[in-house]
């Protein structure tokens, strides 16, 4: 747990008012200082003039935000690797809030003498004020920042697959005919598994110039497929080497699903009615999973990669449950899935859904298959071929949901991507957070509804379930001060020094055992924004606002995510001006943060190039406890529809920048 500054900022929520259109880059508008957002670091001998303002638009609006301020928390799950301190006993917990008792209260507890009462003590919890009888011994007193409970033992059958060498790693691959697409390299290549086209010029006896017209001709042809092959085999020879007792296995689909396994067992085709049964299908993939150690099925796995040729359509649905069998009998295990195109055949059709009950029975398929990895502690990763509509809007949030990898790809770059997702291994399964602020605090909407609904039923906890964790998921919450004077009719004192946070993580270790690890830290409280400003952090701020943004977004309200991102730029450069150090991870950040403006920025464009009429003037509309129920309503339903259809609409680009920007996998 890290805070967005090393101070607690107790002021109030301020607005200010943006001017902006369309057409704009938000991220590079000129400030007083005559510098745009990123420019940071100049020198008289190179800095290039300053760009020309922009010019004047008939399509200003205005927009009242939030200033972003820093009070922040965010989470990094990879920390649940490190050792910590293993508690006696089980914790305990406040009647009230629900926070447990933690060294926070240990010290404020001895600082007023109770430590030493004899019989039931009581303990005044520091986030709700709430008092709580304790019957603890002392050395079931928590004494450290961070404390582990152990809540139930080791499962000893789920132990025995719980080490790197019992762990799954499945690719899944499409094999489809528009895998034959081929990209042209500078060059002669031999390629390895070119047997099919070995096989054409073999039909050549006479060797007569096969060259079309003005064509190159010292350029090499690789086919997707080509491409993936040659990917997933530099992964199998590195896992040799690196990994030579773990399981991989390779599940194929076109118009047929089939099971090659680790190379050794018999394949098993899958086809006809069975792409259509749930149940047979993920009953099929338990009882396929590959026994062979990979040091042993190198070899064979390898030649039955190459000798892959693309043909028919896509059962791709059918062939991730086959997959997601397959990797359940070992938490912590790996699914690749790499494909150009729609899923078209049996279970999970992508393709010509053009009805309601269609789309909303694909919708469902694809949440049924990503809970049931979840439980099982299984990663699923799409990498999708740039060029080619795969409907990444829906396979990402698969991928989301189960803490994988979520990209578009260059074929020839596909290597690299392999690598990259591999490269983060699941640590924990089952994984549940829980933040509990003091009782004068609240937790703001993630995807910042509640800044125009302004509910009252404001809490100062939320709960996460997050599924699987690699050693870099990470996530953010963003936390307000209540107004005083809701404080006061509450009975809320805000005039303190200090202010007490706490996370809950419920997981599940790869062995089986299931712990709580609580944390509890106090930070100090100013109504100095500039203090809180100048001890911010940078990395923990530019994590929430990439996050926010994307989500916002996501609900399908693009000119308020551009407003978020934007503001958010600006409280970053503030804070980064303290030190060498912030503005090189800002410029870093900007780098990156631009990525989603742009992409925001075109698509709002290209709507409005083909007349779409999805307008985001809803946002502008004021709708607060005074507004007329119905007007709240009205506003809701535009919402919701507007959601929808861009959802439906949104390109594979789009939805996988917002997907990888959200996404807790870092």
């Amino acid at each position: 747990m890290e805070c967005g500054s090393a101070w607690v900022d107790m002021n109030a929520d301020s607005e200010e008012e943006v001017e902006f259109d369309e057409d704009e880059d938000l991220l590079e508008r000129n400030e007083t200082s005559e510098q745009g957002l990123f420019d940071m670091v100049t020198t008289s001998s190179s800095a290039a003039p300053p760009p020309p303002p922009p010019a004047p638009s008939v399509q200003k609006r205005k927009r009242k935000v939030r200033k972003a301020n820093t009070n922040v928390i965010s989470v990094k799950l990879g920390t649940l690797t490190q050792d910590v301190a293993v508690a006696t006993g089980d914790p305990v917990f406040c009647v009230k809030c629900q926070a447990a008792l933690s060294a926070i209260d240990v010290a404020q507890m001895a600082a007023e003498g109770k430590d030493k009462e004899k019989g039931a003590r009581v303990w005044h919890c520091s986030f709700c004020s709430t008092d709580n009888e304790l019957n603890l011994d002392d050395e079931e007193m928590p004494g450290e920042e961070s404390v582990d409970y152990i809540l139930e033992p080791p499962n000893e059958a789920v132990s025995r697959g719980s080490s790197s060498s019992e762990k799954q790693l499945i690719f899944c691959i499409d094999i489809s005919g528009s895998m034959c697409v081929t990209t042209e390299i500078e060059g002669k290549h031999e390629l390895k598994g070119a047997e099919a086209r070995k096989r054409l010029d073999s039909l050549n006896t006479e060797r007569a110039d096969q060259w079309a017209p003005r064509e190159k001709r010292n350029v090499t042809y690789v086919s997707r497929l080509q491409s993936v092959q040659a990917a997933v085999d530099a992964q199998l020879a590195q896992m040799e080497q690196e990994q030579p007792s773990r399981r991989v296995g390779l599940v194929t689909f076109n118009g047929e699903v089939t099971v090659i396994g680790d190379g050794y067992q018999p394949p098993v085709t899958i086809a006809g009615d069975k792409l259509d049964d749930y149940d047979q299908l993920l009953q099929l993939g338990k009882s396929q999973s590959p026994g062979v150690p990979i040091s042993k099925a190198k070899k064979a796995l390898s030649t039955k990669l190459f000798a892959l040729e693309e043909t028919g359509p896509t059962a791709l649905g059918p062939a991730l449950l086959v997959c997601i069998g397959m990797a359940s009998q070992n938490p912590g295990s790996e699914i690749v899935v790499c494909t150009d195109g729609l899923s078209n055949v049996g279970l999970g059709q992508l393709d010509d859904i053009n009805t309601e009950e269609k789309k909303r029975a694909s919708e469902r398929f694809y949440e049924q298959i990503g809970d049931f990895a979840v439980l099982h502690g299984v990663t699923i990763s799409i990498i999708g071929i740039k060029g080619q509509d795969c409907r990444m809007e829906q396979l990402g949030a698969l991928s989301d949901k189960t803490n994988g990898g979520v990209n578009i790809v260059d074929p020839l770059r596909i290597t690299q991507e392999f690598s990259s997702i591999l490269s983060q291994p699941i640590i924990a399964t089952n994984v549940g957070v829980k933040l509990i602020l003091h009782k004068g605090l609240f937790v703001r909407a993630e995807d910042g509804e509640d800044e125009k609904e302004r509910s009252t039923t404001k809490d100062s906890f939320i709960t996460r379930d997050v599924g699987n964790v690699t050693t870099e998921s990470a996530f953010a919450f963003e936390f307000g001060v209540r107004p005083i004077e809701e404080a006061k009719a509450l009975g809320i004192d805000l005039e303190l020094s200090a202010l007490p946070f706490q996370l809950q993580i419920r997981y599940t270790k790869l062995d089986g055992m299931k712990c709580i690890r609580i944390i509890s830290r106090e930070q100090k409280a100013t109504r100095d924004r500039e203090q809180a400003e100048l001890a911010a952090n940078v990395d923990v701020l530019g994590l929430n606002a990439v996050q926010k943004s994307a989500k916002i977004a996501q609900k399908g309200e693009y000119t308020a995510a551009r407003l978020e991102n934007f503001t958010h730029t600006k409280l970053m450069r503030k804070v980064a001006m303290g030190s060498e150090d912030k503005k090189q991870k800002f410029v870093a950040w900007g780098s990156k943060q631009r990525v989603l403006e742009t992409e925001l920025k075109t698509v709002k464009a290209r709507e409005m190039d083909e007349g779409l009429a999805l307008s985001d003037d809803d946002e502008d509309d004021e709708c607060n406890e005074e507004a007329a129920e119905e007007k709240v309503q009205q506003r809701k339903a535009k919402k919701a529809v507007k959601e929808q259809a861009r959802k439906d609409r949104r390109g594979d680009e789009t939805a996988k920048v917002l997907w990888s920007f959200r996404s807790k996998r870092k």
